[in-house]
């Protein structure tokens, strides 16, 4: 019983961190998504359920690549130690201290490398993750080297002693990961909206009809004034692009937007307006006002 609380206690810490990651990198995201357009996110009030979106859609391929990646060193371990153990030419403890050596220098290295991007010193900034991932690769490398020097001793250490070591690791390595996925979800934002904003033209359409001015201007956003005392909507806005709908409030695009001289208009859903849309290629302008 002991063990399995002991089990049961990893479990839930390490998904208790995965479900706050998937949240912070959905959120982040999202704001550097539609920062790229200019607005904030917090202005679309966006739901739990679309951070659980993006964090899919983002997430996916680097947890694949990670998740492989870590069973290949596993598996390599386990089948390279007996073979270098059981080897004629060199000593299992000779093996075990060559590898408990390298692996403390490559760690040290690797965790300087992380801290001194820490502190604003840019070494081997080469991508946004590569300080976090060599903060996170060299903390996991000195644990192995503790791990295999204990080993070698053949001492038990106090149970605080490893409670404590395992408390660091454990810290340093989600802090690592939440500043990879930081890095990770503002370069995949902007992307993402690099790709929307290219993509624009084939998004639906939308006419936007109004009891009053909403004054909307921009690059081919085409106000027309409904004549007629029978019209419930005086003013029509065409040439307009829907981004998203989310918390009551539609995030709108001028069809020809750009970033030199492009508006976004975040309006709320509400009985004075209509919303009309359209597949792209349509022409919109056929329609009775």
């Amino acid at each position: 019983m002991p063990q399995l609380l002991k089990y049961a206690a990893g479990v839930t810490s390490f998904l208790s961190v995965i479900t706050a990651l998937l949240f912070y990198f959905g959120a982040s995201h999202a704001y550097w998504f539609f920062n790229y357009f200019g607005v904030n996110s917090t202005v679309l009030q966006l739901p739990p359920e679309e951070f659980l979106m993006r964090s899919v859609d983002g997430l996916f391929v680097p947890l694949v690549a990670l998740a492989a990646v870590g069973l290949l060193v596993v598996w390599a371990h386990r089948i390279a130690e007996p073979l270098l153990a059981d080897a004629d030419w060199v000593h299992g403890d000779r093996a075990a201290r060559v590898r408990a050596a390298v692996a403390a220098v490559l760690g040290a290295a690797l965790v300087m490398i992380g801290l001194l991007n820490v502190y604003g010193l840019e070494v081997l900034r080469l991508h946004l993750t590569v300080p976090p991932l060599c903060l996170i690769a060299g903390v996991l490398l000195l644990t192995y080297a503790s791990r295999l020097h204990q080993r070698l001793r053949a001492a038990r250490g106090r149970p605080g002693r490893g409670a404590l070591e395992w408390s660091g690791v454990f810290v340093l390595v989600s802090l690592g990961l939440f500043w990879a996925v930081h890095d990770y979800s503002a370069a995949a934002g902007v992307g993402r909206a690099r790709a929307a904003a290219a993509g624009l033209p084939g998004y639906p359409a939308v006419v936007v009809y109004s009891e009053q001015d909403l004054n909307l201007r921009g690059p081919g956003v085409h106000e027309t004034r409904c004549a007629g005392d029978e019209s419930a909507y005086r003013f029509r806005y065409d040439g307009l692009k829907l981004v998203m709908h989310s918390g009551g409030v539609f995030l709108l695009l001028p069809a020809r937007w750009s970033r030199s001289a492009g508006r976004a208009y975040v309006i709320p859903r509400r009985d004075t307006l209509r919303f009309e849309f359209t597949v792209a290629g349509v022409d919109v302008n056929t329609h009775p006002c």
